[in-house]
């Protein structure tokens, strides 16, 4: 089992694999995505998640098919495999979790929800500042 913070070591395939790499798996996690797509919620090139994806795709996290309404465009989709090695990464980090907020009533919790909520509109604002400064 993996330790917090840490890709499980058994899988070789993902061990050395970057922030970017395990936040392009979950980003794909909702369903299909572009490459473009990816790219765009990664603040990273195209060039850069095409690399990304090929060695997403060789460990067996992903696969590319070809978009539903569009047979010439590829899309890129987590495969069960994938989905459940990520699962299995933040399985302990949930269960930690889990306990903690159990210590809190309701009031705590709608406080908390709060902050997690506004702190995360503040991050999102702030990163699209970013990108449109350069």
């Amino acid at each position: 089992m993996a330790r917090p913070g840490q890709w499980p070591s058994s899988d070789r395939a993902i061990s050395g694999w970057s922030s970017s790499t395990r936040a392009a798996v979950e980003s794909a996690a909702p369903g299909r995505s572009s490459r473009g797509a990816l790219a765009t919620r990664l603040g990273r090139t195209t060039g850069a998640v095409t690399r990304l994806l090929d060695r997403m795709d060789g460990a067996g996290y992903i696969r590319r098919a070809s978009a539903l309404h569009d047979r010439r465009r590829v899309v890129v989709e987590p495969t069960l495999d994938g989905l459940a090695r990520c699962a299995e990464y933040y399985e302990g980090l949930g269960e930690r979790t889990t306990a903690m907020l159990s210590t809190f009533d309701g009031p705590q919790l709608r406080a908390i929800l709060e902050f997690v909520t506004t702190s995360r509109e503040g991050t999102v604002a702030e990163a699209a500042r970013l990108r449109e400064d350069g």
